[in-house]
Formats: structure tokens, C-alpha cells, sequence
């Protein structure tokens, strides 16, 4: 019937030439390469660079997931706006999320956490075994949206039920790896020594521990008397080596922990309680074996020389901060005997003498209050602010001299060791150091802002000045401390070179340092190779508890001021950023995001001075650091976990 029919092969050639000429059009198109990222109303981007992104449209977006490397071609929707249209996914970005199991009819899916990953997982049938509505799970992608718009996942791990009361713990810990601890049991009396050697007796020595009130893991035990002009002091460290095999399913376990998580109303301790708060915890009246390190500290506060043994101590007194800081700042008497006063005022002074000496050769971090959060059945019950006081200055200082003397030993023997090293100032932040060094009146180029000597005197003048903007934004720039088997500088506490091995119970660095010591002090000198490995593991962790401990904080932070949303809060600014600013919540200590959008104009211009300290708007100040704003903060972000605010 349409054999030949002339209007319907018109009509053919002409879809083949439409065809034709869309498929020129698309071949002539630029095709680019990049990151995607979504936004919570639907619409993402693809970032190609860091100068250059491209919108991509919510149906688009159907078809990709957030960190996707992509191939797209870019589409002129209109003069001087252009659309990603993604052709071909090169790498998955996204292979796991958290969400919570939504049942609806016979079908299950997980609707992710993320507010920027759009889109409901569908669980296939096989893969729903003993799941409900609302447990909380760490999803992993088994089929990408690419083809048809449709992404499915399967559970990788149960986290816990919405309804839970720790649920913001649970979540916290699953995102970072972070296991609570099992009931070890058989594998714990696998673990122990049979026997441990002690080669001197200084349980005569009226040794004492300086905690806070609740704490029950102690491994550090101090003793200072006067000798000549100085001091000698004793630092006392539990000897985890010799109470756990080393290999032994307990130290495995804590190499992959690595370090305690400290979490506001939650410890996850590195080694089981069991031996964390008990045999291993240098408790009062009971004799415990240690590492000992006694030093011999000049009147000004240097370190003369450094001794190492192996021991049993008892510690003659279990002490708190707040008691220790009240009696040597003459507010209230020590209810405790003589020769434990005697040792707390020797303490005292010769603290005073350590710290001289750092401020004079090394650094001394200014004065700066923290902010404990109490919590009451896995709520925030209050905010309690708390200054450094000086019983704590004693403890510091100790266990810095102690540490410094061990890295010098180890250093001078040529033994490996863990190091621990911060090495300066950031290569991006260079410039705004070089300008506040120029303020200063400091003559530095950037290359010497890289070396110990000029890092140290930077910071020291920055230090002196007391300027609170320039504290500010220079502490902005220091780079993270790490572990490393390579020796190196600690730059924020201007030593040459400092390793930690204080906290065995807390951290497996320490622990790996005290069988260094003992094997190089103690057994002949045959020290073992540092595995590199172990470093990332060590840094991985550090970092995944650091990570642990401020989500948890913000969570409940964003519960505690849901009933002062709508208030004018008093803050100070702390940070600034290209895209705002962030505020401290005065009394609380809390820090909010204060979007640049929120107090600027589309099309105004946002930035800051060179120092990093003032943020403008069109070339005139807005806030500086250390200001004091007022902001207001939105229910919406609070509810969604965002710790968000705007200017007054």
C-alpha cells in the first residue's frame, strides 16, 4: 500500500537528514572530561577543573551518581549557558553510602543520607533477608543508574534502627571503621605474657597519677625532686610490651585500631578494658610494671641527661586536675601526705622551668580554653567550658620533655622509631605567611618559610603579638602532624625532632616505640625495621577518630540549639574561607558556616586581604578574625545535621 509512495519517502530522507545533521552537530560539540557532583535540589555539575564546571540538568543526573568520572559533551542551551550531557561513565565514584531501608508495598529500598545523592536504591528481592523499615545501613551500589536510570544496592552492614538512642555513635564509628569491642575472651588469655621482667624496684618512690576525674586508663605516673640547682624527674609509662605478646590476637587487634576514640559520652578504647582500665592501668596502692625514664632538668628548664629502665612502681595517689590546680595556685590545701605535696610543688616549679626553656628554644602554644560536652543518656546535657589550668600545664610539660628525651636517644643511636612531625606551613598558604611575616616586619621568602628555624620564628613573633587575628590565620595554615618512620621536625612545637611513647594503652605508635626502646635500652641493641605500612594504618586511624569525634559533636550539637533557632547568638569569627566564614558560638563553642551568599550580592565581589584575615565585599571590610557577629541559625540545617548560620 505504501510501496512507492512518494510523501512517505520524503519524509524518510528527510528524519535521515535531521539524523544525519544531529549527529554532525553532537560530533562537533566539545566533549570534556570530569568529576560529578549533585545538589540537593536534583541538578549537579561536572567539575573539570578547578576554574570550570558544567551545569548538568536533574534528568541527566538520573543517569550518573555523585564522583563519577565522566565523558560529556557540552550543549549550548542558550547564549552563554551550556549543559553536560553524559555520554559514557569512565569510573564508578560512588561503591558505598549510608541511608535508612524504606519498605513500601513488596518493595524495599534505601534512601540515602546524602541530601545531594537524589534517588531511592532499589533492593533486589534476594538480597532483603531479615531487613525492615528503618534500619539504618551502609549501602553498596550493585547496579549504576547510567543505563536506565535506575540504581539498585544491597546491604553491606547493618548499622542500627532510626529509633535507636545511639544511633548518631553507631553511625559515626561505621563511617570511619571504627569496631566496638567483642567480648575477646579466649583470645584475651592468648594475648598475655606468662611471666614479665622487672629489673629495678622503685615502688619506694611516692609516685602519682594527674587525671581527670573519670579517667581510668592511666598509663603515665610522675615523681620530681630537687637535685642541685635542678630537678630530676620521673616518668613512669605502662609497660603494654610486656603484658601483650606481641602478633597475639589482642595486639593485632589494636594495630588495626591503632589509637582510643574519644567521642563526647562514648569511648571506644584501643585495647579491651579489661586490661585499658584494669591490669595495665597504673591504679593506686597496687604495683604495676613500667618503662621509667628519669631525666635530669637544668634550673632553666633544659634536659641534661636521660636514663631508661624497666620497673615496678606504686603509685601512692590517684590526683585530678582541678585538685592538683587549686593547690598549687594556693586556692585550697592537697588532702594528701606530705611527701605527695612535696612532689606536687617540685612538679610545679619545675613545669615552670620546662616551659621557660621551650618559650625561649622551642614553642609554646597560646592559651585557649576547650569545650567539654556533657552528655546524659545519649543526649547533650550541658556545655561546660573549661580552661587549661595548671595542673595540666605540669602533665603537658612532662610528657613533652619525656617524649623529646626519647626521640633524642633513639635519634643518637640511629634507631628507627615512629616520629612524630608536622612539617610547617602548607605550600598553598605560603603566601599569606609571607605577608603576615612582611606585617611583622619579618624579611622571609617563601623558600625559608620551609625550613625549622624561620617556621619557628614566624610563629613565635605571631605569638608575641598577641594578635588574635594573626594567631588565627596562622594556625589556619599548619599542616596536620603525622606518624612517620622518617625522622623529621615537629614545627608547632619547634623541636627538631620529637616521637611519642606516653600512651602505649591509647595509641599503638607508642606502643610500637616502647618495644623500639626496650629492644635498643634494654636488649642489646637489635632494633627491628619500622613497616611503612604501619604508618598509613597509624595516620589512617588518627584521622578516622579526629573525623569520628567532630560528627558526633555536631550531631549533638544540632539537637542542643534546635531550641535557640530564631536567637541572636553571639560568635566569634575563627575562620575565613572563599566561599564565608566560619563562627565560634560564644558559651558553647560550636562552629557554624556563614555562607558568603548570605551577606553579599550576586553579583558583588567577595574576597580577602592578603594575610588572610579581613573578608571583603567589593573591596571593603565585612568581618575579620577574631570579631565578634551575632548569627542566627535555621531549623531546616539543624535538622539535617548542618551546623549553618546567617549574619545578623
Amino acid at each position: 500500500m505504501f510501496k512507492g509512495n512518494a510523501a512517505l519517502m520524503a519524509l524518510k530522507q528527510a528524519m535521515a537528514e535531521q539524523k544525519s545533521e544531529q549527529a554532525a552537530t553532537q560530533a562537533a560539540e566539545p566533549k570534556v572530561e570530569g568529576r560529578v557532583s549533585g545538589h540537593p535540589k536534583g541538578y549537579g555539575f561536572l567539575r573539570v577543573d578547578s576554574l570550570t564546571s558544567y551545569f548538568i540538568t536533574p534528568p541527566q543526573m538520573k543517569h550518573c551518581l555523585p564522583g563519577d568520572l565522566v565523558r560529556a559533551r557540552i550543549v549550548e542551551d542558550k547564549p552563554g549557558s551550556s549543559n553536560a550531557v553524559i555520554e559514557e561513565i569512565v569510573e564508578h565514584g560512588l561503591l558505598d553510602f549510608f541511608g535508612t531501608v524504606r519498605v513500601k508495598s513488596d518493595s524495599y529500598f534505601i534512601v540515602p543520607e546524602s541530601s545531594s545523592l537524589k534517588g531511592w536504591f532499589y533492593i533486589p528481592h534476594s538480597l532483603r533477608a531479615g531487613l525492615v523499615d528503618g534500619h539504618v545501613v551502609k549501602g553498596v551500589v550493585t547496579q549504576h543508574p547510567f543505563r536506565n536510570g535506575k540504581a539498585q544496592a544491597k546491604v553491606g552492614m547493618i548499622v542500627g534502627h532510626e529509633s535507636d538512642k545511639d544511633l548518631i555513635w553507631k553511625l559515626a564509628l561505621a563511617r570511619q571503621a571504627i569496631a566496638r569491642h567483642d567480648d575477646m575472651g579466649g583470645e584475651l588469655a592468648k594475648s598475655i605474657r606468662p611471666t614479665s621482667t622487672v629489673m629495678h624496684d622503685l615502688t619506694s618512690i611516692p609516685f602519682v597519677t594527674i587525671d581527670g576525674e573519670s579517667t581510668q586508663d592511666m598509663d603515665d605516673a610522675v615523681f620530681a625532686e630537687k637535685h642541685g640547682n635542678g630537678w630530676y624527674l620521673w616518668v613512669a609509662i605502662s609497660d603494654v610490651d610486656g603484658h601483650l605478646l606481641p602478633g597475639s590476637p589482642v595486639d593485632l587487634d589494636a594495630q588495626q585500631r591503632a589509637v582510643t576514640t574519644y567521642l563526647p559520652g562514648m569511648v571506644v578504647p584501643m585495647l579491651p578494658s579489661q586490661l585499658s582500665e584494669g591490669s595495665l592501668s597504673l591504679m593506686k596502692g597496687v604495683n604495676r610494671a613500667v618503662i621509667c625514664a628519669k631525666m635530669e632538668i637544668g634550673r632553666d628548664g633544659s634536659l641534661l641527661s636521660t636514663e631508661f629502665c624497666q620497673a615496678t612502681i606504686n603509685s601512692r595517689a590517684k590526683l585530678t586536675y582541678q585538685a592538683v590546680s587549686d593547690y598549687v595556685s594556693g586556692q585550697t590545701d592537697l588532702l594528701a601526705a606530705p611527701e605527695i605535696k612535696a612532689n606536687v610543688k617540685n612538679l610545679y616549679w619545675m613545669s615552670k622551668a620546662l616551659n621557660n626553656w621551650r618559650e625561649n628554644h622551642a614553642l609554646v602554644a597560646a592559651d585557649s580554653s576547650d569545650y567539654r560536652l556533657a552528655v546524659s543518656d545519649y543526649q547533650l546535657a550541658s556545655v561546660i567550658q573549661e580552661e587549661r589550668n595548671e595542673a595540666m600545664k605540669i602533665i603537658e610539660e612532662c610528657m613533652v620533655v619525656a617524649n623529646r628525651a626519647f626521640a633524642e636517644v633513639m635519634r643518637d643511636a640511629q634507631a628507627p622509631f615512629v616520629c612524630r612531625r608536622q612539617d610547617g606551613f602548607t605550600a598553598d598558604a605560603l603566601p599569606k605567611i609571607s605577608a603576615i611575616a612582611r606585617h611583622l616586619g619579618l624579611a622571609v621568602t617563601d623558600d625559608e618559610l620551609q625550613t625549622p628555624a624561620k617556621i619557628s620564628e614566624v610563629l613565635r613573633a605571631v605569638n608575641a603579638s598577641g594578635r588574635l587575628d594573626l594567631q588565627l590565620a596562622t594556625r589556619s595554615t599548619l599542616s596536620s602532624s603525622f606518624y612517620d618512620c622518617e625522622n623529621g621536625h615537629h614545627a608547632s612545637l619547634g623541636l627538631p625532632i620529637y616521637g611519642t611513647w606516653t600512651s602505649p594503652i591509647r595509641k599503638y605508635a607508642d606502643l610500637i616505640n616502647h618495644r623500639q626502646l626496650k629492644a635498643l635500652w634494654l636488649g642489646g641493641g637489635q632494633t627491628n625495621p619500622i613497616d611503612p605500612a604501619i604508618m598509613e594504618q597509624l595516620n589512617l586511624c588518627n584521622r578516622g577518630a579526629s573525623r569520628a569525634e567532630r560528627e558526633v559533636a555536631n550531631r549533638l550539637y544540632c539537637k542542643y540549639l534546635e531550641y535557640r533557632v530564631g536567637e541572636l547568638l553571639d560568635g566569634l569569627v575563627v575562620g575565613i574561607r572563599p566561599n564565608g566564614i566560619d563562627v565560634e558560638i560564644k558559651g558553647v563553642g560550636a562552629r557554624v558556616f556563614v555562607h558568603k551568599r548570605t551577606f553579599s550580592a550576586a553579583d558583588d565581589l567577595v574576597t580577602n586581604n592578603d594575610m588572610g584575615t579581613e573578608c571583603l565585599v567589593n573591596g571593603q571590610l565585612h568581618v575579620s578574625l577574631g570579631q565578634g557577629v551575632q548569627v542566627r541559625l535555621d531549623p531546616k540545617d539543624l535538622q539535617e545535621g548542618q551546623l549553618i548560620a546567617t549574619l545578623k
